[in-house]
């Protein structure tokens, strides 16, 4: 055993001796690494070309041309670069005015995003972006695409123009002229001078007519006659509100009511004094339930022409929604009046007797409620009244109110404890019996019942009750036999045969 300890104890020493050898080979392998690193600065630096002794023309002449040409080296490839990040740019905002012109508005958003992250300084690309955005009814995103746009370029005149039509389409007109008149200092194209010339004419005959309306103690503007020439320039901004006014036509034959008052919107930021626009945007907003916007679009198309018939019917629904049968009823007259279509004039009909007979059976003169919004053909119930197809022809039948005087039972005080012992019945039991869960889930105690009472133990009734049944053989009485004589003498019993008691003769 020593021996083995021992070569063990050695083997040991040598493993440990191993490792240190091997660790100081790393340090020193370490070592030299460091120093290489150390020293390869000192050379590079020798290498480098240091500026010569000024003393030395013709060195120093040679030294500026290298700097010079080092510098022109590297504008040269910065221009590179910048060229090559403007040429990427331009092929994205090339992609991005392909589908602006299909219509594709949000791929030539993302393509124009693009195009601005490679190369941002380009005020192109804000206001390409812009008009996107604008045709999206997008205007906050717009005007702030405009905004960046004028201050990469001040001079740019299409973001001017982006701006501008944005302003008017919001209907800020005062900001929109603003911008024309801007467009007209720094714009030098006939063309664009032109058509800005005309834009801001129609924005100012436009503030002209809110102004003179405001002004006017009339109620509304006449509207001149049909067969009466109108001015070319308020023609043009008809022509180009009739425009929205189709497309508010087309969103509302999709049943899409937002698009659709948007663009009806836009057809009166442009032409407001057309009665139709407000009309078919009254329409929209019956659809979107906003009744009071419906009811004011009704009354602006009936001020600017009291002959169209189309928003009296609208009107009519709106006041019958809210309980006014009065004025739905002169509605209903005034539109039976104007139309010339015969089913329509059946439809009304069919409506004013329909009005006519809530006005004499409700009253509402008496009824002091007015509901933003009911349901058609709807009216006040009491709580005491029924429906017709519940109501009885029966006359109701009085029955006598009378105290319920309780029966009395007779309780035998050996079956339930004193009052001052019992015990409160739990929740849980009581919601089983009702069948009503209140939220508690408690364990019913179980009660031991104890019927110690009704059968004593010194009582033979329990014993009697609960004894195992016996048998008829059970049942018969043993037969005893007397004793018998001692003279008399009995053989003992045989194996074969039980014993029988014999009886003395």
């Amino acid at each position: 055993m020593d021996t083995i300890e021992s070569q063990l104890a050695v083997r040991n020493k040598c493993e440990q001796m191993q490792k240190s050898i091997k660790e100081l080979y790393e340090w020193e392998e370490q070592m030299k690494s460091a120093n290489t690193a150390k020293v390869q600065p000192a050379d590079n630096s020798e290498k480098k070309a240091l500026p010569p002794v000024r003393s030395d023309v013709k060195a120093m002449s040679k030294f500026s041309e290298d700097v010079a040409s080092l510098e022109k080296q590297d504008e040269a490839e910065s221009e590179s670069a910048k060229k090559k990040m403007m040429a990427d740019a331009e092929i994205l905002k090339e992609r991005g005015n392909k589908h602006c012109k299909l219509g594709n508005y949000q791929e030539a958003i993302e393509l124009y995003t693009q195009a601005i992250d490679t190369y941002g300084d380009n005020a192109a690309y804000y206001s390409n972006r812009a008009l996107c955005y604008m045709n999206l009814d997008l205007f906050d995103e717009c005007l702030a695409d405009c905004s960046t746009s004028i201050e990469k370029d001040p001079k740019y005149v299409k973001a001017y123009y982006r701006r501008m039509q944005a302003y008017e389409r919001l209907g800020e007109s005062e900001k929109a002229a603003a911008e024309c008149r801007i467009i007209l200092q720094l714009s030098q194209d006939e063309s664009e001078l032109n058509a800005t010339k005309r834009d801001l004419a129609r924005i100012e005959k436009r503030l002209s007519d809110a102004n003179s309306q405001k002004g006017a103690s009339s109620p509304g503007k006449e509207k001149p006659p049909k067969g009466a020439k109108m001015d070319p320039m308020l023609a043009l901004v008809k022509q180009e509100a009739d425009k929205y006014k189709e497309l508010g036509n087309k969103h509302l034959a999709r049943k899409d009511f937002e698009k659709a008052e948007r663009s009806y919107s836009k057809a009166i930021s442009l032409f407001g004094d057309e009665a139709i626009y407000y009309t078919n945007r009254s329409l929209c907003y019956w659809n979107l339930k906003d009744y009071d916007k419906c009811l004011a679009d009704c009354n602006k198309a009936i001020q600017l022409d009291e002959n169209y018939f189309r928003p009296y019917y609208r009107r009519m629904q709106v006041r019958e929604l809210r309980g006014a049968y009065q004025s739905a009823v002169e509605d209903c007259r005034k539109f039976i009046e104007l139309t010339k279509d015969d089913k329509q004039k059946q439809t009304a009909e069919k409506d004013l007797q329909r009005l006519e007979r809530l006005v004499k059976s409700e009253q509402p003169a008496k009824q002091a409620f007015v509901w933003s919004e009911i349901k058609k053909n709807a009216k006040l119930i009491k709580f005491i009244q029924k429906p017709p197809h519940l109501r009885s022809k029966k006359p109701l039948t009085r029955i006598p109110i009378k105290d319920v005087i309780p029966c009395p039972i007779a309780i035998d005080s050996r079956v339930l404890p004193p009052p001052s012992q019992r015990k409160s019945i739990p929740d849980a039991a009581i919601d089983k019996m009702f069948n009503n869960n209140t939220g508690e889930r408690l364990v019913e105690p179980k009660e031991e019942i104890n019927l110690e009472h009704l059968f004593p133990a010194h009582s033979n009734k329990l014993r009697n009750l609960f004894s195992p049944p016996t048998t008829p053989t059970e049942q018969r009485k043993p037969i005893t036999a007397p004793a018998a004589p001692a003279a008399a003498v009995v053989s003992p019993p045989n194996k074969t045969t039980p014993p029988v008691p014999v009886a003395a003769a």
